[in-house]
């Protein structure tokens, strides 16, 4: 799969203000126990991070353009 070398970083919005028509872009918080990203805007926490599973083994935070 081609990628531009200057491409963009993976941003997630959030869902809550998403829905009010608002654009939040969420934030990783290193110190959260569940591996959790909160909205700058409403405080929420979700978890965002895509997991891809590979036979019994689970892999986080993999890029999924590639």
């Amino acid at each position: 799969m081609y990628q531009a070398v200057n491409a963009s970083p993976i941003h997630y919005a959030c869902p809550a203000c998403f829905t009010k028509k608002h654009i939040q872009i969420m934030q990783e918080v290193p110190s959260d126990p569940n591996d959790r990203s909160q909205c700058a805007g409403c405080g929420q926490y979700f978890a965002v991070k895509p997991e891809r599973y590979v036979g019994h083994e689970v892999i986080k935070n993999f890029d999924p353009r590639s």
